[in-house]
C-alpha cells in the first residue's frame, strides 16, 4: 500500500468495562500491540479520582485501530472490555447523563411482551 492511500488521522476509541487498577500505563501497553498510539486515557472521577471504569485509546492510523476494533476479545489487566469507535458528545445526540430516558421509567417490559406502546 502507498503512503498516499494510507490513513494517517488519529482515530480514537471507547474502551469500556476497566478494571478500577487499570491505570494509563497499563491501557498504553495492551493496546500498543495493535500499533503506535497517540494516547491513552483512563477517565477518573476528579473528587475521588477513582477510575470511572472506561477509557479512551487514540491511534495514530487508522488501520491500526480497525485492527483493534476486528478483535472482539481484549483482556485488559484481568478484565474483558470492549472497544468501540469513539463518537464525540456533539455528534452523539446526547443532552445529557441519562438522556435516553425522560420519564425514568422502564418501557422493556412492553418491548418484551412484543408490544410497542
Amino acid at each position: 500500500m502507498s503512503p498516499a492511500n494510507s490513513s494517517t488521522s488519529p482515530v480514537k476509541l471507547f474502551v469500556g468495562g476497566l478494571s478500577y487498577d487499570t491505570t494509563d500505563a497499563s491501557l498504553s501497553r495492551y493496546f500498543e500491540q495493535y500499533g503506535q498510539l497517540e494516547s491513552a486515557v483512563v477517565l477518573r472521577d476528579p473528587e475521588t479520582l477513582r477510575s470511572r471504569g472506561f477509557g479512551f485509546v487514540t491511534f495514530t492510523r487508522k488501520e491500526d485501530a480497525d485492527e483493534a476494533l476486528d478483535c472482539k476479545r481484549h483482556m485488559v489487566d484481568g478484565r474483558k472490555v470492549e472497544t468501540k469507535l469513539a463518537v464525540p458528545r456533539s455528534a452523539s445526540g446526547s443532552t445529557g447523563k441519562h438522556a435516553s430516558s425522560s420519564t425514568g421509567k422502564h418501557s422493556s417490559s412492553n418491548k418484551a411482551n412484543g408490544r410497542s406502546g
